[in-house]
């Protein structure tokens, strides 16, 4: 009979069976549960260790008294020692740890007691006056085969969910973090980031951030990212080691888009391939309209004359001469077919709005996009992004405008239907500090509209 076993127990039936023991000294009616269940078991295990009979009770009753009253008392004061029982030997401590009961109780029992199957025999000769119960020299709470080689200090927790997503942050201080499976925009993949993770990281919109994640909980419906793992490709305790090293170099400290420093283009995108001699597109840009890193540039013609074709030959050329330059291609108000094509035919991103969604959908992405170009070149990153097409973009952003400026231009174009595609083409620029975001984008013309001849014209 163990803790567990009388703690079970109603008080009525520890004190009948306190009484039957015959060794304490205080009246059970008069003691709490716990002092009786914590005195009945040193008792017996008091007799346990002596080897005392059950008929031999009533001649060691004063001495199993003393016992079951200084138990009683060191329950009050605090956890009981394996030393405290008196008599001719001392208690046995156990070299097992203690039971979770006992650890709750915060008392030490002796390993006499552990003995589950003793303790039963103990009890029953207790009561009928049988000779003393044969003590087990092991006890029986010994961990199973399965935990044996089991340690606690060395476990580790493995299987954690790595992700990557591009953050939004929403007005009121938490955010998300976008799959690029969903072009960046809501998706049932999201991942939650706290405020607090926002204000520790410094995380700002448009950052790539990498981290562990975990399941959603009950009543929860996305993941969450308990550990950040990098932010743009670098560690987010980056800036922290550099301040504590006191380094003089600039170059690592996070510098926002707005205050870098812009300069011409040094450095030319070369489009020639080597491995395609017969493809003279690419060759000639680079004889008539060469590109440099931190340029914009505007593919002009009318409609089915080839600018798709042309872009997925930059794309080529740029993802096979410069592999250290980010590639991003944004398609706005295409087709589906055609956006599938791009993306198995590209190697890079690719970021798309079909002409089915509408044109809030289609100025989302965008800046989507122009965020996360933004963030990459902070990093001291080359990106290129290759825009079909800044037409659309404008036609788009001029249906949504839900209150106009009140000066509309010539074709029906609104003043400040204009205003996005010209933030999202003049962020291309070189910078002094390192990094560059070059801006290939196509126009229409010839089209019959008048709103697409301003456009072009504006450009």
């Amino acid at each position: 009979m163990n803790i567990s076993t009388l703690r079970e127990k109603d008080v009525d039936e520890l004190r009948r069976l306190a009484r039957r023991l015959d060794l304490l000294e205080e009246d059970p009616a008069t003691m709490q549960k716990q002092d009786l269940v914590y005195c009945i078991l040193e008792a017996r295990a008091e007799r346990a260790a002596h080897g005392e009979t059950g008929g031999g009770a009533s001649s060691s009753s004063s001495e199993a008294s003393s016992t079951a009253a200084a138990a009683a008392a060191a329950t009050q004061r605090g956890p009981a020692s394996p030393s405290a029982s008196s008599g001719d030997g001392a208690a046995v401590e156990s070299d097992t740890p203690p039971r979770p009961d006992d650890e709750r109780d915060g008392s030490e029992r002796d390993g006499s007691e552990n003995g589950r199957a003793s303790a039963r025999r103990d009890d029953a000769a207790s009561a009928d006056g049988d000779a003393a119960p044969q003590t087990d020299d092991a006890p029986d709470d010994e961990r199973p085969d399965y935990m044996a080689e089991y340690d606690p200090d060395e476990t580790a927790l493995t299987g954690m969910i790595e992700k990557t997503g591009l953050l939004e942050v929403l007005p009121d201080g938490y955010g998300f973090l976008r799959s690029p499976e969903y072009n960046y925009q809501n998706g049932p993949d999201d991942i939650y980031v706290s405020p607090s993770q926002i204000k520790r990281f410094g995380l700002e919109d448009g950052d790539t951030v990498r981290g562990q994640v975990r399941p959603p909980r009950e009543g929860q419906k996305y993941f969450a990212l308990i550990q950040v793992g990098a932010v743009n490709g670098r560690s987010p305790d980056a800036s922290d080691d550099h301040l504590e090293r006191g380094d003089d170099d600039d170059t690592e400290e996070h510098i926002p888009f707005d205050e870098l420093t812009p300069v011409y283009p040094d450095e030319r995108l070369r489009l020639e391939l080597d491995d395609a001699p017969t493809e003279y597109a690419p060759r000639i840009l680079d004889l008539l309209v060469p590109i440099g890193k931190g340029q914009r540039a505007l593919v002009v013609s009318p409609p089915k004359a080839g600018k798709t074709v042309l872009l997925q030959k930059i794309a080529r050329a740029v993802a096979t001469n410069h592999p250290e330059a980010h590639l991003m291609m944004l398609l706005v108000d295409e087709r589906p077919e055609e956006a599938a094509a791009m993306q198995r035919q590209v190697d890079g991103e690719v970021i798309v709005s079909t002409f089915d969604e509408d044109g809030e959908r289609h100025l989302d992405v965008a800046e989507t996009v122009r965020r996360r170009a933004r963030r990459l070149v902070e990093g001291g990153q080359d990106v290129v992004v290759l825009l079909d097409s800044i037409t659309r973009l404008a036609r788009a952003h001029n249906r949504e405008l839900e209150s106009g400026s009140g000066r509309t231009l010539s074709g029906g174009l609104d003043a400040e239907a204009l205003k996005a595609p010209r933030a999202f083409f003049s962020s291309a620029r070189n910078v002094d500090e390192g990094g560059s975001l070059t801006i290939i984008a196509t126009a229409l013309t010839d089209t019959g509209s008048k709103m697409d001849d301003v456009i072009f014209e504006e450009f």
